[in-house]
């Protein structure tokens, strides 16, 4: 545990201290299956930063895996060999490769069909959704947060995907 001191001052010269108590996870123990990446971001049950496009085996490399193998695999639970794309599942399974020690959703984002690009048909999707005519939900509406601001798919999300589609900036995936 470490306590961090933040001092806050107001426009009008007024501090106030704000103290923080942070406590650092118990690293794994050996033996443990755990999965690690400097490229990829693990939030909750779901990972994100693959690039659009990106295949299976290359996504493998991106991540290390203590005790255990990774794979990943469709929605319909089939081995997955080709592009990746929003919904499907990563898996980490321990040395004997039989017990699940992890799943994560997988998300590209602005792909919010599911089919590992962001074309017209996303941007249809998501100005739907913006416009209150259907809704996204679940990985997918995860997945149409392309501005990275949170909250709800908006407007935002809307241009940034428009314009990865029109060929002006691409989406990052962070």
């Amino acid at each position: 545990s470490n306590t961090v001191n933040i001092i806050a001052k107001a426009q009008n010269g007024d501090t106030k201290t704000y103290t923080l108590l942070i406590t650092r996870e118990n690293a794994p123990s050996t033996g443990d299956t755990y999965v690690t990446s400097n490229v990829l971001k693990f939030n909750g049950d779901t990972v994100y930063g693959f690039q659009i496009g990106m295949n299976s085996a290359d996504a493998l490399k991106l991540m290390s895996v203590s005790n255990g193998s990774a794979g990943f695999y469709s929605k319909a639970g089939e081995k997955k060999n080709g592009v990746l794309v929003t919904g499907d599942k990563l898996r980490i399974v321990d040395s004997t490769g039989k017990v699940v020690k992890s799943e994560y959703s997988v998300i590209i984002f602005g792909d919010v069909t599911g089919d590992g690009a962001v074309n017209a048909l996303d941007l249809v999707y998501v100005k739907r959704h913006v416009w209150g005519i259907s809704k996204l939900d679940g990985i997918y509406k995860l997945a149409g947060g392309a501005s990275h601001t949170g909250g709800d798919v908006g407007p935002l999300d809307l241009v940034y995907i428009k314009r990865h589609v029109w060929g002006i900036s691409e989406i990052v995936q962070q």
